[in-house]
C-alpha cells in the first residue's frame, strides 16, 4: 500500500527500539513511535448565538442614546418660558408640568440605559467577540431552540421586534397635558406682550372675555386680552379672539371691528372635517361662520385709523407654510376679512414659523420685493423659536416696525 511504503521506511527515524513485544515491528525489531497525534478540542465564545445576544445589546444601548438625545434636545431646546410676566400664569404652569414630565423621561431612560449599558460590558468582557448591532429578528438555531437560557434570551429578541419601531420623533413628544402646537402659541404670546413692553408700552389690563360659543368652539380658560398704552396710542393684543360673519348680535365683539366678509370657504375646494385652527373636530354642514386666528394686535392712534394685524403660530418651516399654509391664511385672514367701517383698516398678516433655520423675515411678495414695491396688506414669514439670539430679535424686530 502506498502510505505504508512511505511511512515504513520512516520508521526508525520517527521511533525508538523496544524491548518490549508491542509496538511497531519492523526486520524483527519492535518500535515505540517517539511523537504521538492526540485530537484536541478548541473551545470558543465566538459563536452565533452569543454574537446576536452581544448584538442586541448594543442596539438597545444605541437606542437609549437616541431617545435620551432627543428627550433633552426638546426639553432644553425648543422653548424657555418667562416666568416673571403677568400675562399668563397658566401656560407657564402647564409647560413647568411638561417640563417635569420629560425630566422624568430622561430619568427612567438613563436608568434604563445603564441597566442595559452594564450588561453589555459584562457580557463583551466574559465573551471578548465582535458583534455588530443586531436590527431584525434573528435566525433560528438549534443552540437557540435547545438550550433553555438561550431559548429566552432568542424570545426576547424576537418579541422586542415585533412590536416595530419605536420613535419618538413620530409622536412630536409625549405631551400629556397639552400639544406642541399649542405651547408654541403661549410662547409667541408672552414673546409678542413682552415685545411691545420693550417699546416702551405698559400694561394696562390684563383680562379673560368669553366669546359666544358656537358649534364646537370653546372659550380659553386663560387670559386673552391685553391692553399697553403709551402716552395717547393704545395697543391691544387679542389671543385665539373670535371674528364673527358680521352678524349684528356679534359685532364689535370685544372692540373687535372687524368681521368675516364671505361665507365662501377656503374648504369648498375639499370636504373638510377637521379644523386646524382649533384643533377640534365639527360636524358637516356646522356653523363655521366666524374664524380664530391665533393672535390679533390692534392699534389705535389719535386722529388715524384703527390698524389690525393677523398673527398666526405654526411650529414649522417656511417652506412647509408657503406650500400647505399661505393660501389658505391669505384668503380668510385678507380676503375674506372687513374692517366694519373707514376708521379701521387690516394693515397685514405674519405667520410665526417655529422651526424655520433661516434667521431673516421674509415677504410672500417677492415678485414687487425684486422691483422695490410696497405691498398692502403685506404678508411675512417670521421665524422665531428659542434657539439663537437673531432668532430672538426677530419678534421684537417686527413689533417695533409695526408701532
Amino acid at each position: 500500500m502506498p502510505i505504508l511504503s512511505y511511512i515504513y521506511p520512516r520508521i526508525p527515524m520517527n521511533s525508538d527500539p523496544s524491548v518490549y513485544n508491542s509496538g511497531i515491528v519492523l526486520n524483527k525489531q519492535n518500535y515505540q513511535p517517539s511523537k504521538t497525534l492526540v485530537r484536541t478540542t478548541a473551545y470558543t465564545f465566538d459563536i452565533y448565538e452569543n454574537q446576536v445576544l452581544i448584538g442586541f445589546l448594543k442596539t438597545i444601548v444605541n437606542e437609549l442614546n437616541e431617545m435620551k438625545r432627543f428627550v433633552v434636545k426638546t426639553r432644553d431646546g425648543v422653548w424657555q418660558f418667562p416666568d416673571d410676566g403677568e400675562y399668563l400664569d397658566s401656560a407657564i404652569y402647564v409647560f413647568t408640568k411638561n417640563k417635569k414630565m420629560l425630566d422624568d423621561y430622561e430619568t427612567q431612560i438613563e436608568e434604563a440605559r445603564q441597566a442595559f449599558l452594564n450588561l453589555y460590558r459584562n457580557y463583551n468582557r466574559i465573551y471578548n467577540i465582535n458583534a455588530d448591532p443586531v436590527f431584525d429578528f434573528p435566525k433560528y438555531t438549534n443552540i437557540f431552540g435547545k438550550i433553555a437560557p438561550y431559548h429566552i434570551v432568542f424570545e426576547k429578541i424576537t418579541d422586542w421586534f415585533s412590536y416595530g419601531n419605536y420613535n419618538l420623533a413620530r409622536y412630536d413628544l409625549l405631551f400629556t397635558f397639552i400639544s406642541l402646537s399649542r405651547i408654541y402659541e403661549y410662547f409667541c404670546l408672552i414673546s409678542i406682550n413682552k415685545a411691545i413692553e420693550k417699546c416702551g408700552y405698559t400694561l394696562r389690563k390684563s383680562s379673560t372675555y368669553k366669546y359666544t360659543e358656537i358649534g364646537s368652539y370653546q372659550n380659553t380658560q386663560y387670559n386673552n386680552t391685553f391692553e399697553y398704552g403709551n402716552g395717547e396710542s393704545t395697543v391691544t393684543v387679542y389671543y385665539q379672539p373670535v371674528i364673527y360673519n358680521g352678524d349684528i348680535k356679534y359685532s364689535r365683539t370685544n372692540e373687535i371691528s372687524i368681521y368675516r366678509a364671505t361665507s365662501i370657504k377656503f374648504s369648498d375646494f375639499e370636504e373638510e372635517a377637521y379644523d386646524d385652527e382649533t384643533e377640534r373636530s365639527y360636524r358637516p354642514g356646522e356653523n363655521r361662520s366666524f374664524y380664530t386666528p391665533d393672535y390679533i394686535i390692534k392699534i389705535q392712534r389719535r386722529g388715524q385709523k384703527t390698524k389690525y394685524y393677523i398673527l398666526d403660530a405654526k411650529h414649522s418651516t417656511f417652506g412647509t407654510v408657503k406650500n400647505c399654509q399661505i393660501p389658505k391664511l391669505a384668503f380668510k385672514y385678507l380676503f375674506s376679512l372687513s374692517p366694519f367701517d373707514e376708521k379701521s383698516v387690516i394693515s397685514g398678516m405674519c405667520v410665526l414659523c417655529g422651526k424655520e433655520t433661516n434667521n431673516d423675515i421674509t415677504s410672500i411678495f417677492d415678485h414687487a420685493e425684486r422691483i422695490s414695491r410696497n405691498i398692502s396688506p403685506d404678508t411675512v414669514l417670521l421665524p422665531f423659536s428659542n434657539n439663537d439670539d437673531i432668532n430672538q430679535n426677530n419678534i421684537k424686530d417686527y413689533i417695533a416696525n409695526i408701532l
